[in-house]
């Protein structure tokens, strides 16, 4: 009843988002100021169909928490054993529920906008693209249903309609981390409020408003990459927390889809502020407005940043990239195939007819900037983000380009993103470092060197301080140098702002940040040692200059009766220094226990990390075992005289007194016995039973079960002897790293994300003094409540125009 429930919600708010979307495509040619029924139906069909959506989001989540386990979808990503927290992550896991999550998240943030499009008197012009985008989001839910029953989704099983599965799939038991509560819904954000400077340029071409667009859209610019960019950083402390290989970044084709729109995004940033620099907005009603420089690159780069989104949503979900990256979605089908690739057709033709219709109009702007200038730097910095990107972008596309070409279909190996990019990200951070100390128009070559010098020779003794610290491969000096140099300028600036304006220190920071993260690059890409090493219980080993000692395994969540997980206690001394650090192994019933899951164990220490991932486990002496189908024999060691048959599982045990049991036959000289040994399915505890006439004891030391044929799973029998007693020692198998400096990346993202917030804040308060004039414009209706206040204070309109411009 909910899930039909739910399907009903989503085709009511389809049908409005379209009533919505046509009603505001209407009222395009209306004058705002007039009362029209066109924006009436537009608003209330766009919040009725953002409240029937908010009802299926709810169904969804329902049948999720209640464990409805008749519809496919929560079938196949909820399972009993799974805490609240990651149940409720549960409905996003999937295809369907992640494009669910983004459509939620796109129609949250499009309240918002409908509201702030009003007050700049944009309503129209954005709403109607920006309905554009949520019918069609919604077209893929519907097209996507999550909504389908078991019994729909698999006909040719005949399912009974009173049949319900008593337990669903679950998670993939990699994604059974916190991170997956806090990931996804940061870079959705992202991706969900890219679509705002999208909707905002066409509204800009659409009303032939070039440069005021640029103050309206900012805030939303600059809250797109601070969102995107964390959500992609969050993603890689995720990966270094959880998988093995003791990494960040792999420069996996879905890692980079969200990478390239994040780097157009940043680039489109800096292209904005030049033009918001070297134009005026009119605080005059009547005045025209002063167009500033890179107009047409920022309506261009407006466009391609939300078709890069759609283009990396197709990518990831699609199923082209199935089998060259670990994190795409399988095969959607043809039609979600194609509806992806129609999306993305259609709003490059939006966003690119609508610029084309004013390329005359912007073709009479023309703007030249001085060689030593603020502008210029700007400028090259975004052409070299710009560069990065299409790099990217042209080595995740090859796996589907290649083939065009008749060639084979494989992934670009990371060599070639990291040969390339070594020099485009020392040209970045140097040009980070010239940028600060630029002066907008003109700078006076002399105070630029004078200014630069003290910097200059810090950067020279700290990179000669790397190179103390073993860091001697020419590229990575030079970048070292660079992002040195960076961080000293930006520092030293950020420092002045912040005692005189410090609204105006956000942009010093995250060029901070990002140049602290460089140097965190530099020494865990390069710099990382890694040794294979195994440890046997109890005895000390030297690796590194720490003196390690394996305590043996301890088993961890004995409740989740779907895995046996343990975490393995290493002991780490240094000169007095005892740390203990913890990696774990355990076999899961999600892939049939066939290969087991590890997660590392870090010591965290601020100027190097310690890294062991656990590779193999095994036992050195101790009791002898043998893994055993149904029907097969061996010889009882001890005594080859006695031969042992795996008879069968007894599971009579297993609701009662939560136990299971492996029938064996055993047969000796004279006679043939039936023997049952008993292992507690939670804790593993086993009985040993004794074969009679010997001191030999047999018991049920594991089982290895396969739950898509259960006849194909597996015993493993240990066996003992009181007169051969053998005392085992567990080894240890392990990757061990030291990650210098991988700190510095952590807080570089902070720090950078920090700076972006700040910027966020001073660029939204620029906008008062604009919304005053628009209320002039209007009659002051849409400022009512609101006072007419200048940023920092400033009653004169000059001073407040200056202020626009910073």
């Amino acid at each position: 009843m909910i899930g039909l429930l739910g399907s009903i919600f989503l085709s009511l708010s389809f049908a409005l988002a379209i009533v919505a979307g046509v009603s505001y495509t209407l009222a395009l040619r209306r004058d705002e100021n007039a009362p029209s029924i066109r924006f009436t139906i537009g608003r209330a069909g766009f919040h009725g169909a953002v409240i029937f959506y908010m009802f299926t989001v709810a169904a969804l989540m329902f049948l999720v928490l209640t464990l409805q386990f008749q519809y496919k979808y929560v079938y196949e990503h909820a399972s009993t054993h799974l805490s609240k927290p990651l149940l409720m992550a549960s409905f996003y896991a999937g295809q369907e529920g992640s494009f669910m999550l983004w459509t939620l998240l796109t129609a949250l943030i499009s309240v918002f906008v409908l509201g702030y499009a009003q007050r700049v008197k944009y309503e129209a012009q954005v709403m109607a693209p920006l309905m554009l985008v949520l019918t069609l989001l919604l077209l893929i839910i519907i097209v996507k249903s999550p909504f389908l029953t078991i019994y729909e989704a698999y006909p040719a099983q005949n399912l009974p309609l009173s049949f319900v599965p008593p337990d669903g799939k679950g998670l993939n038991p990699t994604l059974e981390n916190l991170w997956i509560t806090i990931h996804p819904p940061i870079l959705f954000t992202g991706f969900a409020s890219m679509t705002v400077p999208f909707v905002f340029a066409v509204a800009g071409l659409l009303k032939r408003d070039y440069q005021r667009w640029i103050t309206i859209s900012l805030p939303w610019v600059l809250f797109s990459c601070m969102s995107l960019g964390f959500g992609i950083m969050l993603g890689g402390w995720w990966a270094y927390e959880t998988l093995g290989w003791g990494g960040f970044w792999a420069w996996d084709p879905v890692e980079n889809s969200s990478l390239i729109p994040w780097l157009c995004c940043v680039g489109l940033v800096h292209t904005m502020l030049v033009q918001k620099r070297t134009g005026v907005v009119s605080l005059k009603p009547g005045t025209p407005d002063t167009i500033g420089g890179f107009v047409k690159t920022n309506f261009v780069l407006a466009i391609c940043t939300f078709g890069l989104i759609l283009y990396s949503t197709f990518l990831t979900r699609s199923g082209v990239l199935g089998d060259t990256s670990v994190h795409s979605f399988v095969d959607a089908g043809n039609f979600v195939y194609w509806v992806l690739l129609a999306i993305i057709i259609i709003f490059l033709v939006l966003g690119f007819g609508v610029l084309a219709r004013r390329w005359k109009d912007l073709n009479r702007v023309s703007h030249s900037f001085a060689m030593m200038s603020r502008e210029t730097a700007l400028g090259l910095g975004s052409a070299v983000i710009l560069a990065s990107a299409a790099v990217v972008l042209l080595g995740t596309s090859a796996p589907i380009i290649i083939p065009i070409f008749g060639g084979a279909k494989y992934r670009i190996p990371i060599e070639y993103y990291n040969s390339i990019h070594l020099p485009l990200a020392t040209v970045l951070v140097l040009l980070n470092a010239i940028s600060m100390r630029m002066k907008w128009k003109n700078s006076e070559k002399n105070l630029f060197f004078r200014q630069m010098i003290l910097a200059v020779c810090l950067a020279v003794v700290g990179t000669i301080g790397l190179a103390l610290l073993g860091i001697t491969d020419p590229t990575y000096i030079g970048l070292g140098f660079g992002s040195l140099l960076a961080i000293i300028v930006n520092v030293q600036i950020g420092l002045k702002v912040m005692r005189g304006k410090p609204g105006f220190v956000g942009a010093y920071v995250s060029h901070a940040g990002i140049s602290l993260l460089m140097l965190g690059v530099i020494f865990t890409s390069r710099y990382t040692q890694t040794e294979h090493i195994q440890l046997v219980e109890g005895k000390p080993k030297s690796v590194f200059d720490y003196s390690m000692v394996y305590l043996g395994p301890e088993r961890i969540e004995p409740e989740k009766v779907d895995r046996e997980k343990y975490q393995h206690r290493i002991i780490l001394v240094k000169n007095g220094d005892t740390s203990t650090v913890l990696p774990v192994t355990f076999v899961s019933d999600f892939n049939d226990r066939k290969e087991p899951f590890a997660e590392p164990g870090i010591l965290y220490r601020p100027n190097r990390d310690i890294y062991l991932f656990a590779t193999g486990l095994e036992e050195e002496g101790g009791a002898p075992r043998d893994t055993l189908h149904k029907g097969d024999k061996v010889r009882v060691p001890f005594d080859s005289s006695i031969t042992l048959r795996f008879e069968k599982f007894d599971m009579s045990r297993a609701a009662s007194e939560g136990k299971q049991g492996a029938v064996m036959e055993v047969a000796t000289k004279d006679s043939t016995y039936y023997l049952t040994s008993y292992r507690a399915i939670t804790s593993g505890d086993y009985t040993s039973v004794p074969i009679p006439g010997t001191d030999i004891g047999v018991g049920m030391y594991a089982m290895i079960a396969d739950s898509v044929n259960l006849s194909d799973s597996r015993a493993i029998l240990r066996f003992t002897s009181r007169s051969h007693p053998m005392v085992g020692k567990q080894v240890i198998s392990l990757d061990a790293s030291i990650k210098p400096f991988i700190s510095f990346v952590w807080a570089g993202v902070v720090i950078m994300v920090g700076g972006f917030f700040f910027s966020l804040l001073r660029r939204r308060k620029e906008l008062t003094p604009l919304l005053g004039v628009i209320g002039e414009e209007t009659g002051g209706r849409e400022i009512a409540a609101r006072p007419r206040r200048n940023p920092g204070g400033l009653d004169d309109p000059i001073a407040a125009r200056n202020a626009l411009r910073r």
